[in-house]
């Protein structure tokens, strides 16, 4: 239990929080007045950087504590994602400056996966995993150069001749998934081999003991490019196909911009994108409503949202063929209350989508009691004032153990994210 003091109470008064006030406990942070509460009980209107433990309350210092993903390169990682594999394993991948990292569950160290990358942009990563596939796949692009895709396959060295590289471990090759050809990738130099026989790579040229790679050291499939598809940083995964939008440049590598485009992989088949009128054959869809560039693809309720940056379309997939549109709510052209300011600033939650739009508010979409159709509703007012002094260009969003979290700048003054917002779900 700890005492606070109250705006409505005399300096110097203090109470039992939240026994004396008459509530049930913490109702969360308000920063907009109202004037029929006052500042309701219960409520923070100023917040503080505090922990409560042990029948004390800590004010911890301004800063950040790194505990996850980091890099001690000058450019900011822009993407990473978890690929979760079908036999449960995590391997993690992170993408900043030029290169794209992997990381080995079981080692505490980031290795190269693929460079050469135009410097600091941002990647659309989605994971297909197609049975009919001999392994899963997490394809990424981030608009510039062509879109790839990695089966996962990792193990770590044991040891090298002047044309095999022996993985420690019991588990063959192929089992771990790597492809019968191909190429593998340690300490930051691409190895390709002709042939796998148990935990050895055959074939392997240039010769790896000139590489000097210590026992233990983490190796990797390197990734392949998927020629015919768009280039586009978008990317999500639906009805065993991959969808991209965010396109700058066509396969060919030739600038094609096409800000409000979504292409559809062949269904099964994310290598094939020729479209033809056949059902599981590619498609292309036009969103021509205006409302700005299309800005992010998610799922919910057997339908694809696609965000723009004024307006959201309803994109229902009814049959291969037909593709039905749908704007969520009303949308004149003018109005800036629907649609989300970047990519990285709409997630999907339990219950529904969260984004943050034009006018610095937050939205839900989501099922409201007795009415039959998705919702845009808005659950920052309560900090409305907050919200709009900040700055949202690079903010970004998660939901984690049944809350939302949304990382952004507090204002024009702070030069990165230096603020969480937590939205209990």
């Amino acid at each position: 239990r700890v005492s606070l003091k109250t705006a409505q109470q005399k300096q110097g008064s203090w109470v039992m929080f939240p026994d004396d006030l008459g509530i049930p406990g913490f109702l969360g942070y308000l920063t907009k007045f109202d004037p029929e509460s006052a500042y309701a009980k219960g409520h923070i209107v100023a917040g503080q950087n505090t922990t409560v433990a042990d029948g004390k309350i800590t004010v911890r210092p301004f800063g950040s504590e790194v505990v996850g993903a980091s890099s001690s390169a000058t450019t900011p990682i822009k993407t990473q994602a978890v690929f979760e594999k079908r036999d449960g394993t995590q391997p993690q991948v992170r993408m900043y400056g030029t290169v794209v990292e992997w990381k080995h569950p079981s080692v505490n160290a980031w290795e190269t996966l693929e460079t050469g990358f135009t410097t600091g942009k941002v990647f659309g990563v989605a994971a297909l995993s197609y049975n009919a596939d001999s392994t899963p796949f997490l394809y990424f692009c981030n608009a510039y150069e062509a879109m790839y895709r990695w089966n996962g396959a990792y193990g770590t060295f044991a040891s090298a001749t002047a044309t095999t590289i022996v993985l420690e471990g019991s588990t063959t090759l192929a089992d771990l998934g790597f492809g019968a050809t191909g190429s593998v990738v340690i300490d930051g130099i691409d190895y390709a081999y002709t042939g796998l026989s148990s935990q050895t790579f055959t074939g392997v040229t240039p010769d790896p003991t000139a590489g000097g790679h210590a026992v233990g050291e983490p190796l990797a499939q390197v990734p392949a490019t998927v020629a015919a598809a768009p280039r586009g940083n978008i990317l999500m995964v639906k009805d065993a196909a991959l969808f991209v939008s965010g396109i700058l440049y066509n396969a060919a590598g030739t600038l094609a911009p096409r800000p409000t485009e979504v292409h559809r992989s062949k269904v099964g088949d994310a290598t094939n994108w020729t479209v033809s009128a056949t059902a599981a054959d590619p498609k292309r869809q036009e969103f021509p409503e205006g409302g700005g560039r299309i800005v992010a693809l998610v799922q919910d309720e057997q339908a694809i949202y696609i965000v723009k940056e004024t307006c959201v379309v309803i994109w229902t997939i009814s049959s291969a063929d037909a593709f039905p549109t749908t704007v969520l709510k009303a949308f004149d052209g003018k109005s800036q209350s629907t649609g989300a300011v970047s990519s990285r600033a709409i997630w999907s939650g339990a219950n529904g989508v969260y984004f943050l739009n034009q006018m610095s508010e937050l939205m839900a979409i989501q099922r409201l009691t007795g009415i039959d159709t998705p919702q845009a509703v808005r659950i920052s007012e309560p900090i409305e004032p907050t919200l709009v002094a900040g700055v949202h260009t690079t903010a970004v969003g998660i939901t984690f153990r049944g809350k939302a979290y949304l990382s952004t700048r507090s204002s024009s003054d702070a030069s990165a994210n230096d603020v969480v917002y937590v939205y209990d779900e």
